[in-house]
């Protein structure tokens, strides 16, 4: 069962956004002011949420309570979709009793269509404490499934509890993918802290995923941290923190993968011995990105020269043909510049599995990096030829 860090509660509702009936807002609450730290979308685009809480953050805002609509982005509406988020915090602010400005909106869904204030206001009235995985229903947009993990970890004879939800499954592209982020935590840490943590993890987990190549406008990743475990983060204790919470990360990036419009499988990439950090992240996200190696995954075809042509136009600087060898699912394929004499049809048997794994060695320095990314089918144009219809 999920578990919260102590001194969070969420909440639900159901405004009929999108799906008359569905609980499709919810609320995260804290009983006492939260360090608020967040990552956000890369598009120079972006939603009227987004822009409050980038505004929140550059305050160096305490934060007691994040609304989450989903059905709706609230994204391109101008300046009333910005007074419709406003509008709804000030609403909420006033049930709870908390300061306007320690709330947060957040939003997924339909562009350029205005939030139905009205009813999400009225919704409130019916707002009911809920259980964790409710909640991470309640964000989903075209997934399959809700996303959450949490974790328990000892830190100077103190249990600090850590949970995330994410929700996510298109859209979905390195620097940030159209997401909604929530890691909760019961630690104290510093601001400053709390920011560097929140940027090293999006670096390693949701910025090392791929789905369709597209970013959304929405994008957001946020971390509170209340301190009711009475657990300070200090350089002592750093590096079981972080990796506590780069490990739920990458669990909740993975599920967006395996959940991506249409997929049938999860493919990861590794790449190793790149001249620079940056060749090896330029190699594996082009890789990633490639159109016509994702649908060559989806069609179980070994067709190792996509992978080569999209290194070589990757925009890492220092390639040499000869040095490269790839390997599909423990199958060497390509070496000295050249295909090897592998079996085609066993190859193709094996990338039936729904993981697949394609590793790149450079041959030509010491950099390694790893990306998740997913097929590409026919169900996701389904999905996103009526997304709107």
């Amino acid at each position: 069962m999920l578990k919260l860090p102590s001194g969070y509660s969420v909440y639900t509702t159901s405004a009929s956004i999108k799906k008359p009936g569905r609980k499709d807002i919810g609320l995260i609450f804290s009983d006492r002011p939260a360090v608020y730290s967040g990552v956000f979308t890369k598009n120079v685009i972006k939603a009227a949420p987004v822009n409050i809480c980038i505004k929140r953050l550059k305050d160096k805002k305490n934060i007691r309570l994040v609304m989450v609509n989903s059905g709706n982005a609230n994204a391109c509406t101008g300046d009333d979709g910005y007074k419709d988020s406003i509008y709804l915090l000030k609403e909420l602010s006033k049930k709870f009793n908390v300061n306007e400005d320690e709330c947060l909106p957040l939003s997924t869904g339909v562009i350029g269509v205005r939030l139905p204030v009205d009813r999400m206001v009225s919704s409130f009235a019916n707002l009911v404490l809920d259980e964790p995985e409710e909640f991470a229903k309640a964000i989903m947009t075209t997934d399959t499934f809700p996303k959450y993990a949490y974790k328990e970890i000892l830190i100077d004879g103190k249990m600090v509890t850590i949970t995330g939800f994410a929700k996510g499954s298109g859209m979905i592209h390195p620097n940030m993918a159209t997401m909604l982020g929530f890691i909760l935590t019961d630690a104290s840490i510093s601001m400053k802290i709390s920011q560097k943590i929140l940027k090293s993890v999006a670096d390693n987990s949701f910025n090392k995923i791929s789905v369709d190549g597209d970013m959304s406008t929405n994008d957001s990743l946020i971390l509170l941290s209340n301190g009711a475990s009475d657990v300070e983060i200090n350089s002592k204790n750093y590096d079981i923190f972080y990796r506590a919470i780069l490990e739920i990360a990458k669990e909740l990036s993975y599920m967006i993968v395996k959940d991506g419009e249409g997929a049938t499988k999860v493919v990861k990439i590794i790449v190793n011995n790149a001249y620079s950090v940056s060749d090896a992240d330029k190699i594996a996200r082009t890789i990633a990105n490639s159109l016509l190696v994702k649908t060559a995954l989806f069609g179980n075809d070994p067709n190792w020269g996509r992978i080569v042509a999209s290194i070589g136009y990757s925009g890492a600087l220092k390639i040499d043909e000869k040095r490269i060898k790839i390997i599909i699912n423990d199958i060497l394929v390509f070496k000295d510049g050249k295909p090897t004499d592998f079996d085609k049809v066993m190859l193709s048997n094996s990338m039936k599995s729904k993981e697949n794994i394609i590793i790149v060695d450079m041959g030509i320095g010491i950099f390694n990096t790893e990306f998740i990314t997913c097929d590409l089918s026919y169900d996701y144009v389904k999905i996103n030829a009526e997304y709107t219809t």
